[in-house]
């Protein structure tokens, strides 16, 4: 069976991540529920995204002081990877 042309699960998934990633770098600490927001995706995929980012040591995440959730912020080497992602541009 052939595959059809198109953008591939993997590529969507990558895709995600580095909005996810260049989202938090541009607003700072950043709630999993404004990311949503933001990206409009559902809170599943930003909890697995995090996750993902987190296990990476991209991004760390924190619960808040006060009130629910957790906010996702972008760790040294997730400026770092950044910065090379910039310089690529």
């Amino acid at each position: 069976m052939s595959r059809r042309p198109g953008i591939g699960q993997e590529a969507v998934r990558r895709g995600n991540m580095s909005a996810l990633l260049t989202q938090v770098h541009l607003q700072g600490p950043t709630t999993r529920a404004a990311l949503t927001t933001a990206l409009g995706l559902n809170r599943s995929t930003i909890g697995d995204l995090t996750s993902q980012l987190e296990a990476m040591g991209l991004v760390a995440s924190t619960r808040p002081e006060h009130g629910n959730g957790r906010i996702a912020e972008i760790t040294p080497k997730g400026k770092a990877l950044i910065a090379e992602m910039l310089r690529w541009k």
